[in-house]
Order: C-alpha cells, then sequence, then structure tokens
C-alpha cells in the first residue's frame, strides 16, 4: 500500500507487510520506506522483525548512513529487557539492559538505577509525599518530589530546582526554576496556551499553532487522520514517521530530505540530524517540551530520560493485567511495540489518533501498525461515548441504547444520534444508524445478554476501514471475531476464552473487510485479547470474506 504526498507527486510511502503464512510475521508491518524514485527509499527505509507473540525484535534502518541495526530481547512479561544500535552514521548504542522490580517499576533504565517512594534511599522532600510505591524518586543523581495526588511538584536535575505546579484537575499550570513555563488548557483538557522561558505558543487543536517568536502560523495537515505535512509561514515540510508514530524524517516541498531524528527505545533522542526537526511533535507526534525536558501526552507529562510519567494516570485499563496497575509506567514497558496516544492509556486501552495512525492500529495488532488505508474512521469520536449498559458497568454510545429501545424506529434513532453528535451527524454515521436500527431492535434480547457475558470493561463503537483483518477460531459463521491472531489452541483459549462458549479450537481464520463496518470493540470476557462485534444479520456474508486459514495443532 502506498501514500502519496505533493505535485508529481514529490514523495511515496510504501507500506509492506509479511505473508499471513510468514511464522511471526503474520501480516505484520515488514517494511516502511518513503521515497521520489520508483523504489520509494531514497529518504527511508526501515525494516521489522518479531517473535512469535508479536515483539518487535529488530528495527533495520537502511538510510542511516549505511545499514543500522537496532536489536532488542524481552523478558518473560512481554517487557523490554536489552536494546541496542549498531552500524551506520550516527546514534549507534551500546546494549542497554533495563530491569524492573515485582510492581512493575523500571529500577534500571540503562543510564543508571531509579529508586522509588518506598524505599530508604528516597530524598527528603518538602511535602514530605513520598508514600507512592510506583513514583520515581531518584536516578542519576536527580531527585523528584509528588504532591498528595501523586503528581511531580519537584524536580532537581543536575542540581538545578524546578517547581511544578497542578490545577484542581491535576493538570499542569507552572513550572518555576531552572525553567519558567506556564500553561493554559480548555475545558476538555486541551492545551491552547504555553509559555516557556517567554517564548508563547498558541494550540488550536491540532491543526494550528502560533509562536511569538516569529509571529508565524504553524499548520498541520492530515490525511485520514495521519499527520503527513505542516506549513510554517510559507514553507511546508512532509512530516514521515516509523512504525510508533514518531516523527523520523522531514522532507522539503520538492522531496529532499530537511532533517532527521532517532529515539531511544523510551523517547530520547539518540540522533538529532541538523537542521532541527522543524515540529515540536516528535516521539510518538507527542509535543516536546524540550526546555522542560518533558513530553505533553495531553492527560499527563512524561519523562524520556526517566522512562516514567511524571504523574500517576487516573485510569487503569485492565486491572488484570499487573502491568497496567502501575499508574506511572509507560506503554506497559514495551515501549518499543506500544504508544500512549493520550496518556490515560496503556497498550490494552482503546486510545485516540497518533501518528496519526489511530489507536486502532495499536490494538488490532500491536506490532502491525496500520497504514492510512487501513485506519478505523474518526468518525466514532463524532458519535461520542455514552451512558452504562445496563447494570453491566460497560461505556456504550447513548444512540445505541436508543436504537435498541426504539426498535424499528429510525427517527427516533436518528434524532436521538444527532442531539449525541451536538446536532453535527455525519452522512456516513446516519447511513450507519439507519442500517443498524432495524437489526438491532430484532436481535436487542440476545446482544444484551451477548455483551454482558462476552466483553469485560469498557466498549467502544468504532469504525473499521475496507481492507481491515480480523480473525476467527472455530466456526466460520457469526458476528464475533477477535483483533489477535493466535498461533495453538492455547494461545487461542488464553485469548478468547472460547471454553465458556464451545466453540472448537481447531482451525483460525482470517476475514478482510470489503467495506467500512461500525462495531463494537472491547476486552474478552475471561480472555487476555480484544474482540470486535459485527451487528449485521444475513448480509454479513456481503462484507467480510475470508482470505486465509490454517489448522492451530
Amino acid at each position: 500500500m502506498r501514500r502519496q504526498y505533493g505535485a508529481s507527486p514529490a514523495l511515496t510511502t510504501q507500506y509492506t507487510y509479511f505473508p499471513w503464512t510468514t511464522p511471526n510475521g503474520q501480516g505484520r508491518l515488514q517494511v516502511l520506506q518513503t521515497g521520489t524514485a520508483s523504489t520509494y527509499d531514497s529518504l527511508q527505509k526501515l525494516a521489522y522483525t518479531y517473535d512469535a507473540v508479536g515483539n518487535v525484535m529488530s528495527i533495520t534502518d537502511y538510510k542511516a548512513g549505511g545499514t543500522q541495526l537496532q536489536a532488542f530481547t524481552y523478558d518473560p512479561l512481554d517487557r523490554l529487557k536489552t536494546a541496542q544500535a549498531s552500524g551506520g552514521t550516527g546514534g549507534t548504542y551500546a546494549q542497554q539492559t533495563y530491569t524492573y522490580d515485582q510492581l512493575g517499576n523500571l529500577t534500571n533504565n540503562g543510564n543508571g538505577t531509579l529508586t522509588y517512594g518506598t524505599q530508604s534511599a528516597a530524598p527528603t522532600c518538602p511535602d514530605g509525599a513520598l508514600t507512592k510505591p510506583h513514583a520515581v524518586v531518584s536516578g542519576n543523581g536527580n531527585t523528584y518530589c509528588y504532591d498528595a495526588n501523586g503528581n511531580q511538584v519537584r524536580r532537581t536535575i543536575g542540581g538545578a530546582v524546578s517547581n511544578l505546579t497542578y490545577d484542581a484537575e491535576n493538570r499542569l499550570i507552572s513550572v518555576c526554576g531552572a525553567t519558567s513555563a506556564s500553561f493554559v488548557y480548555d475545558g476538555d483538557g486541551n492545551r491552547v496556551k504555553s509559555v516557556v522561558n517567554g517564548v508563547t505558543t498558541y494550540h488550536i487543536g491540532n491543526h494550528f499553532e502560533w509562536r511569538s517568536t516569529t509571529s508565524n502560523m504553524g499548520r498541520y495537515y492530515y490525511a485520514d487522520g495521519q499527520r503527513i505535512a505542516m506549513r510554517y509561514g510559507t514553507t511546508v515540510y512532509y512530516l514521515l514517521g516509523d512504525h510508533l508514530g514518531s516523527t523520523a524524517v522531514t522532507a522539503t516541498s520538492t522531496g529532499a530530505k530537511y532533517a532527521e531524528q532517532r529515539y531511544y527505545p523510551w523517547g530520547g533522542t539518540r540522533w538529532p540530524d541538523n537542521p532541527a526537526t522543524p515540529t515540536a511533535r516528535r516521539y510518538t507526534g507527542q509535543i516536546d517540551d524540550t526546555d522542560l525536558g518533558l513530553y505533553f501526552y495531553n492527560a499527563r507529562y512524561y519523562d524520556s530520560a526517566l522512562g516514567r510519567f511524571i504523574q500517576a494516570d487516573t485510569i487503569v485499563p485492565d486491572h488484570r493485567n499487573p502491568q497496567l496497575l502501575n499508574r506511572y509506567s509507560y506503554a506497559g514497558n514495551n515501549p518499543v511495540r506500544y504508544n500512549d496516544p493520550d496518556g490515560h492509556c496503556g497498550p490494552l486501552c482503546w486510545a485516540g489518533i497518533v501518528l496519526g495512525l489511530s489507536g486502532v492500529a495499536l490494538i488490532v495488532n500491536a506490532s502491525q501498525p496500520l497504514p492510512p488505508e487501513r485506519q478505523p474512521s474518526d468518525t466514532q469520536g463524532h458519535v461520542g461515548m455514552g451512558l452504562i449498559l445496563a447494570g453491566l458497568g460497560l461505556q456504550t454510545p447513548g444512540w445505541f441504547m436508543s436504537l435498541t429501545k426504539a426498535g424499528t424506529s429510525g427517527a427516533a434513532a436518528v434524532e436521538t444520534a444527532n442531539v449525541a453528535c451536538g446536532g453535527d451527524l455525519c452522512a456516513d454515521e446516519l447511513k450507519t444508524v439507519l442500517e443498524s436500527a432495524n437489526y438491532l431492535s430484532q436481535e436487542l434480547p440476545r446482544l444484551e445478554g451477548s455483551f454482558a457475558e462476552a466483553f469485560d470493561g469498557p466498549v467502544q463503537q468504532v469504525t473499521l476501514k475496507a481492507g481491515s483483518v480480523l480473525s476467527r477460531v472455530g466456526a466460520p459463521g457469526g458476528n464475533w471475531f477477535g483483533v489477535q491472531i493466535p498461533q495453538s489452541v492455547a494461545e487461542a483459549e488464553n485469548l478468547y476464552n472460547l471454553a465458556k462458549w464451545g466453540n472448537a479450537i481447531d482451525t483460525v481464520r482470517m476475514y478482510e473487510l470489503t467495506q467500512d463496518v461500525t462495531g463494537y470493540f472491547g476486552k474478552v470476557s475471561g480472555g487476555t485479547g480484544n474482540q470486535f462485534f459485527i451487528p449485521y444479520g444475513a448480509e454479513l456474508d456481503t462484507i467480510i470474506k475470508v482470505i486465509a486459514e490454517k489448522s492451530l495443532y
């Protein structure tokens, strides 16, 4: 699959995937390359390999002044264990080893030892709030203090002290000391203004930013949700990402390389080419507040030098996954495979847009970042997540409840959907409502029981693009599909708890959607995997087709 930029075109990005039958490949991203010539690799060529469960084992960069290889290993809990980069020019590093304690705390981040709030090595802080077992309090000669809500309120880096202040919603509003900064947010928590060391920047959504140093307006351009270009003043740049959505290469409007940046696994910069990357949206596409030494991840701030957030997460995405109970950890301690689009979600949490690659890509197959052609639509954000599914504690769109209660009354369903969308119901959303109403009204008793038994945790309505791939174990018929592809009977049972439903665990089939499909996504009850429910009746066979199957024995 390819994406083309500019006139003629100036650039083409090509995504190549492993065949489904390739061991450890199974449809995952194999090569990501961008260029101007017919080979599409004059600017960027990254090749990926994986282990049996989808962890990224290596990334080969063929455009790093030669061939540069990053190699990774993992512990039995799929946490990053070692990383190193060799070959090429610039950005190489000797093997770094990462260790963890029984709480999932990163005790060695490759640069030194980190200590935590309950350890005797913890420093003394003014407020004495050092009882957070997951909060870093010292590392590499630096110290950190926290308030009663778990927010980092003092940072002493290289002897320079910075004091951090938060509002009632635990949003960072000021930094005083080594760096001076202040921040303003809107009612949804979006940062709309920042003043750092006297430089003011206004942010208008994810599309515009104005800087006082130049009085120029910066604008970002998106294609199907992916940030692909920016204009600053009159200058246009193309932004080329890696599998995590990090800004890797910046090109001019004519397709010439302008800048490049490479990252350590936890987000530190290992190769800043000159000139500097023109956008502040760097590691995983988040805003790099360089003067603070922090990344802004929307809900909270992240310290790439530590590999830890500086604030406790207010959401536990999956209470059954011990790695996600650590409220300061980043990406389940597997930063090469996962990212965190909004600062609230670990790798198993539904997320918003990253890279512009949607969080769906993270879930559908975390090590198979989907190109834009296979990204779920962002229209689900307009529909909105509504109330609680009766008695289940499951989050579901308000209009979905209206559909099930309104029977075949499409008008009532549409009106409720329109209200839920703030009066801005898009044409494709309207089409989805009308198509789903009749089927859902007929199947309400079965669906309510199925949702109650089948999902564990939040359920979200999403739209998958035509070409998206799902899986199903056992009988080929049915509305329930997996988003991971098991390689054995044991893995299938572990992912999908199939014994509960009496499914034959013998064959896994891969399905491709032949059109955009709106359905419901969530975690499998009693399993470790995620699933997608398609609310269609007899017409289901017309929108999905089998593309491969294999025996699990």
